[in-house]
Order: structure tokens, then sequence, then C-alpha cells
């Protein structure tokens, strides 16, 4: 089982795939400094993310964005944000290690649901919004091809 170094170098190496491929895919959209740090830091996010499950130091980020996030929507009283990130944060506690979070379908529609929430409340275009998705799904993607290889991937089923 390789660590969690190793998943950062997996997910720097999906990154330069992911922005490579978005520029030949839409060469009239180019993507600017700021929006690549973002897409690499969503990447390298991803790479780590399926480890959330376990006490690692994704868990650890995961709970130190999580007080932030909390503290933000008390703040702001938005009710439902917060309310909604205490049920994330108290799942986590239930899961057991490569589970859901070792899922393909779950590491592509879980930020499909947030991407979706994210575009309805800011101005974040569309085009931007699905660069930065494939940028964690595939940091994502790469945490399991390096868990359980290639064959072992297809076979646990998506």
């Amino acid at each position: 089982m390789p660590n969690y170094k190793t998943h950062l170098v997996g997910g720097a190496v999906s990154f330069v795939l992911v922005y490579k491929l978005a520029a030949l895919c839409a060469p009239s959209h180019q993507i600017s400094i700021i929006p690549a740090v973002g897409g690499l830091g969503l990447t390298l996010l991803g790479s780590i993310f399926p480890d959330i499950d376990i006490p690692s130091r994704m868990q650890t980020l995961f709970y130190q964005v999580m007080a932030l996030v909390l503290l933000v929507t008390l703040l702001f009283q938005f009710w439902k944000l917060f309310l909604s990130a205490c049920a994330l944060s108290c799942i986590i506690f239930l899961l057991r290690h490569r589970t859901i979070t070792h899922r393909p379908w779950f590491l592509l529609l879980f930020p499909l649901a947030i991407l979706g929430y994210f575009l309805k409340i800011s101005s974040v275009s569309l085009h931007l919004g699905l660069f930065l998705y494939s940028c964690f799904v595939i940091g994502a993607l790469s945490h399991i091809l390096l868990d359980f290889g290639i064959k072992k991937l297809f076979r646990r089923g998506f």
C-alpha cells in the first residue's frame, strides 16, 4: 500500500494530464495561473481524499477544514450548509477503510454534487467548474489506481 507521498506524486502527475487535456479540448479557454494552482491543489487533495476514512493526514486536514467551514457557516448563519457540514463530519466516523471512499462511482458523484451546489451559489463559469471537478476526480482515481492497480480496480467494480 502506497504512503501519502506516493499518492501526492500520483496526484501531481494526474494534474499534468488533466491540464494538458483541458488545453487540448478547449484551446479557446486558457486556464490562468490562479485556477491552475487551484486545480493542482484539488488534484493533490483528491489524491489523498480516499484515505479520509482512517486516521491519516487527510483526515486531519479534513477536520481542520471542517472546523473552519463550521465557524464561517455559524458566523454568516448559513444553517443548511452548517447542518450538512456537521452531518458529513459525523459520517466519516462510521466508515470502514476502503469502503465507499474507494469506490469510483462515489468519487465521481460526491464531488459532482458539490460542483452543482458551488455553481449555483457562485459566479464561476461552467468551464472552470468542470476543470476543477476533473482535477479532484482524477486525483482521487489516481489514489485508487495506486492502491489497487488496474486489474484489481476493474475486478472491484464501479
